[in-house]
């Protein structure tokens, strides 16, 4: 008999972790930096019926709350919630 540990192939790898965390600082730097919203909000454009500069709000959000739901999924999935 063998003391192979049999693997879920269904469970993501544990070298996501550190994924999240870099995706969850860049989310932070884009919503921290101003001159990146100061040069957007001298364009005067429309995306998707919105100002760009809202647009770029707006997807700073969007993103920042879609790595936080995906993290929170992966510690779903391997029993690691607190």
């Amino acid at each position: 008999m063998s003391n192979h540990r049999m693997s879920n192939s269904g469970a993501p790898s544990a070298n996501a972790k550190p994924v999240f965390g870099i995706l969850i600082v860049v989310a932070y730097l884009a919503a921290l930096l101003p001159p990146v919203y100061i040069s957007m909000s001298e364009q005067r454009g429309i995306l998707l019926g919105l100002p760009v500069p809202l647009c770029y709000l707006f997807g700073v959000c969007v993103f920042a709350i879609a790595v936080c739901t995906g993290l929170y999924v992966y510690e779903g999935s391997r029993k690691e919630l607190d």
